[in-house]
Formats: C-alpha cells, sequence, structure tokens
C-alpha cells in the first residue's frame, strides 16, 4: 500500500533530504558504510566513504551533511563549514544542515554567521530545534541588534517550559540588562 505523510508542524524546514531519494545506489551503498564507520568511531575512513557518496551524487544533502559532521568531529572546521554549506545548496530546506552549522558557528564566536544561519534555520523550522531561538538570540545580542536579540530571547524561554535551557534565560538577563530595562 501506499503510505502518506502529513507535516504538522508550521514549518516549513526538512530533518530529512528529500535529495537521498535520487541518489544511485552505489552512492547510497558509501553513504551507510560513512555511517557504519562513523558509528565505529573510524572517522578518517567514514570521511572517505561520504567524499565517494556525494562524487557520485553531488546533490546528496545528508551524505554532505555527515561529511561536515565527521569533519567537525576531528577538527576540521573549515571543510566542516564547506560540507553543511554544500548540504544547503543541495537542498536549500535541509533544516539540519543550516542547525549543524549554526552550532559550528557558536564554537568559533563567528556572531555575523550565527545570527545569518539561525535566522535562515527560524525561517525554515521554527520549531523543529529546541535551541534555535537561543542561538539566535546570542548572535543578535553580540552584534548589539538588542530588539532582535530580545524578542529571540523571549521566545527561546517561552518554548523552553521545562526548563532545559536555562541559558535562555540568563541570555535575556544580558539584553534587558544592556537595554538598561531589568523588568523580565
Amino acid at each position: 500500500g501506499t503510505i502518506v505523510l502529513h507535516q504538522t508542524t508550521g514549518a516549513s524546514g526538512q530533518i530529512e533530504s528529500p535529495t537521498s531519494v535520487h541518489a544511485s545506489k552505489e552512492a547510497r551503498a558509501a553513504y551507510e558504510k560513512g555511517l557504519e564507520s562513523s558509528r565505529k568511531g573510524k572517522l578518517p575512513e567514514a570521511k572517505k566513504q561520504f567524499e565517494a557518496a556525494v562524487a557520485l551524487y553531488p546533490d546528496y544533502a545528508v551524505a554532505w551533511l555527515a561529511l561536515g559532521i565527521a569533519n567537525e568531529r576531528t577538527n576540521a572546521n573549515t571543510e566542516a563549514r564547506a560540507a553543511y554549506t554544500r548540504a544547503m545548496a543541495a537542498d536549500p530546506e535541509f533544516a539540519v544542515a543550516y542547525h549543524q552549522l549554526a552550532a559550528l558557528a557558536l564554537k568559533e564566536l563567528n556572531w555575523p554567521e550565527l545570527a545569518d544561519t539561525s535566522d535562515k534555520l527560524l525561517a525554515l523550522d521554527a520549531g523543529g530545534f529546541a535551541d534555535a531561538y537561543y542561538l539566535n538570540a546570542v548572535a543578535h545580542l553580540q552584534l548589539n541588534h538588542f530588539d532582535i536579540a530580545e524578542k529571540s530571547a523571549r521566545e527561546a524561554v517561552k518554548r523552553d517550559a521545562a526548563g532545559h535551557n536555562p541559558r535562555s534565560h540568563y541570555v535575556l538577563g544580558l539584553i534587558l540588562d544592556q537595554q538598561g530595562d531589568l523588568t523580565p
């Protein structure tokens, strides 16, 4: 039979990429071998397999993402950034690639890239990533865009009712302090 899936949120972003359907059997096999090597902690081997997968099918967004993650895990951040960017180019609605790039930008304290990437992530999938508003708030705070930062921080606090990310409250406090407004 046929199974039809319907999106239940208002978000347009993807956590899976439809580009995977068009990958050749050989590209999928290389990607799967890369995942297996990655699970075993064999990152150099995993990277070779992911590189083979994207060489066989350059629009293989999930393989580009996996290559980026493997590169990041081996501290090859320049290569990771390039792979995440290729994943986004292959599938502009592949939200998880934006999230990975935003996390890398935060790690490197690259505020303009974090602001740009988290803005795009929020436009794609506002509800799919719990920390997206937090990342956006941090970036815009560092860039002195206090209105945007406050709006994102308030949304991060609102969406974290269970209190899993207390940093959201901290960032909101910093933003309000910068604005001279100490009322919550």
